[in-house]
């Protein structure tokens, strides 16, 4: 790697975000999949390939418990949202009562990761938290019944005009 190389994405370690998914959290099906990804399409897998992995673990699961059988629509619906799948590449899934996943979200800090004798730009985890919905802590009933987001709502006091 020459220096210009070294140097991308320097301004973005220390960095701090959140995702669902890391390519380097180390799950035993998580290690198994990025190795592959990365292996396959000299590539870090990203969302989108997490996302369709993850729904395949569940999807398989579903399967299994119906053994095969999915011609009842409602049993085949019912038992996908009351799925617990617990090795999947992003950790333990299961669904809340809106069929929305909820599952561990990871803060992550931007730093660079040795493989292969490469430092290569990466995501090390700070934190997890385990079971997050789309509602974080607050109350489902409450969140919903309060005002839509729009640009006026909730006010933006100290966004410079």
């Amino acid at each position: 790697m020459d220096a210009a190389q070294s140097q991308f994405g320097d301004d973005l370690v220390g960095t701090i975000s959140s995702s669902w998914y890391l390519p380097d959290f180390e799950f035993s099906a998580n290690r198994m999949f990025a190795t592959s990804m990365r292996r396959e399409f000299n590539s870090a897998p990203g969302l989108n390939a997490a996302a369709a992995y993850t729904f395949g673990a569940v999807l398989e699961q579903a399967l299994q418990k119906l053994g095969g059988d999915i011609e009842d629509r409602q049993r085949f619906t019912e038992t996908l949202r009351g799925s617990e799948v617990f090795d999947t590449i992003r950790g333990p899934v299961k669904f809340d009562e809106r069929g929305n996943v909820v599952g561990i979200i990871f803060i992550a800090k931007a730093s660079r990761i040795s493989r292969s004798n490469t430092a290569l730009l990466g995501n090390e985890p700070i934190k997890t938290y385990p079971f997050v919905s789309q509602f974080w802590t607050y109350d489902p009933k409450k969140f919903l019944s309060g005002q839509a987001f729009s640009r006026e709502y909730p006010p933006a006091h100290y966004l410079e005009r």
